[in-house]
């Protein structure tokens, strides 16, 4: 039973949350994509930047770190927003 509890909980985050309210589940969910957002933005300007200026093969890591980003943040985006 445990083991299907853990399951759904990656299926169902409210079963994590328990008995938290839809708005603070969903500011959850916008919380979390602010900081990815953020991340992709800081990453962008900071990373790329000094992987190029040193010559550095990073496996285009630097050229796709917004895509990495982009993925997570509009997901819990449209989440929360749903």
């Amino acid at each position: 039973m445990i083991q299907r509890k853990l399951f759904l909980s990656y299926l169902c985050p409210s079963i994590i949350l328990g008995k938290m309210n839809a708005m603070k589940s969903k500011w959850l969910y916008f919380s979390g994509a602010l900081f990815f957002f953020l991340l992709g933005g800081l990453l962008s300007n900071t990373y790329r930047p000094y992987v190029y200026s040193n010559h550095l093969y990073d496996y285009h890591l630097a050229d796709t770190i917004g895509n990495w980003v982009a993925v997570p943040a509009s997901t819990l985006l449209w989440v929360g927003m749903k």
